[in-house]
């Protein structure tokens, strides 16, 4: 069960669904300034005389994002529904200046869903005009997308991270790469591309998320790339153990290293069974980091005596003292002097397991 799936009612339960625990109230609270209102009521033409579908989509947002928040507490305190949800507008004022601020209410339970959920509670047997524009607006992205017609603008964000629209996952990342490939844009405008682009992820199934940009990182060759893939995993804390350790054993030392990436961010929340994964990982850390170079004795020039040097996998011999080889700019262990290195990732790991060892039972 993950964040982003965890099911919210405004009553008390669910129809034939059995509670097994409730766990305590939650709260969440989302502020926004009423400027923004009065900045967005200049920008549109249809809300006088008439109501405004943008600005419902609007208000429909801030809700959507206090309860994500509040999903986000029921999920850390193990809950999979909240129950009775409540929301409220309150207008706070000081010094001359207006919010709002939406709060959500609800209590954080545990309940025994059925394996297999129906997709919808009744057969499908008419769709009406909004319905029909929906599936074919969706349609017509997904298709365009295969043909390299698909436009990335406002409206495309709007559309797929209201109506999670998976299926785009692919094409999303694929142009977020070449964007950051291409050199063309200026890093403010790549900023705000990862943002669209991680919540938009943010929305969508959470090992579905794991899954795509796990092999996508893993595979990728750009320094680049990666590293804004690795920044949307850290801020989406998206961790996925099993994965990692598997990379991690791999006998490619280029996944050795990105997995040790992988296991440098930390999860949303952790699990009893996470501890176990931890002292694995921390185990294969220990064995498979070994000098990949070899150590040597070497007569000193006019003299008898001997100095100790060492050999890269280059090929290239350098002094003892030469932390990093002067051909290849890597050190004895493989690494060069920005990339993550064991320890590091090894520490961040005892100080995970140290935490959880005493907060788990």
């Amino acid at each position: 069960m993950k964040a982003n799936l965890v099911k919210v009612t405004t009553t008390s339960g669910f129809d034939g669904v059995e509670i097994e625990e409730y766990l305590e109230p939650i709260t969440a609270h989302v502020v926004v300034g009423m400027n923004f209102f009065k900045d967005f009521f200049s920008g549109f033409t249809d809300f006088f005389g008439g109501r405004s579908e943008t600005y419902q989509r609007v208000l429909s947002s801030i809700d959507e994002e206090v309860i994500n928040e509040l999903r986000k507490k029921a999920f850390a305190l193990g809950g999979n529904c909240i129950l009775s949800l409540k929301i409220d507008n309150d207008e706070i004022s000081a010094k001359d200046k207006s919010m709002m601020m939406v709060t959500a209410i609800g209590t954080a339970a545990k309940a025994r869903f059925s394996i297999q959920e129906k997709v919808s509670s009744k057969e499908v047997t008419t769709l009406d005009f909004e319905e029909f524009c929906y599936l074919k607006k969706k349609k017509d992205f997904i298709i365009a997308s295969t043909t390299n017609n698909l436009s990335i603008d406002r409206e495309f964000w709007n559309f797929i991270k209201a109506n999670r629209i998976d299926e785009l996952i692919p094409f999303v990342i694929e142009k977020f790469s070449k964007w950051i490939n291409s050199g063309q844009y200026l890093e403010h405008t790549i900023t705000e591309l990862s943002k669209d682009v991680e919540e938009y992820l943010q929305v969508l199934d959470y090992q579905t998320v794991i899954d795509y940009l796990y092999s996508r990182f893993l595979g990728e060759n750009s320094v680049d790339v990666n590293l804004r893939l690795l920044s949307l995993l850290n801020n989406l804390h998206l961790v996925d153990f099993n994965k990692a350790i598997s990379n991690l054993s791999s006998q490619e030392f280029r996944i050795q290293k990105s997995a040790l990436q992988l296991l440098s961010v930390h999860k949303y929340a952790y699990t009893i069974e996470d501890i176990q994964s931890i002292k694995t990982a921390i185990d294969i850390i220990n064995t498979i980091f070994n000098e990949r170079g070899s150590r040597s004795m070497k007569k000193k020039v006019l003299s008898l005596k001997e100095k100790e040097v060492w050999i890269c996998e280059c090929n290239k011999e350098n002094d003892i003292d030469q932390i990093y080889c002067t051909s290849c700019n890597k050190d004895i262990y493989g690494f060069t002097n920005d990339e993550l290195r064991p320890e590091k990732v090894k520490s961040k790991l005892e100080i995970e397991l140290e935490i959880l060892q005493e907060s788990l039972t």
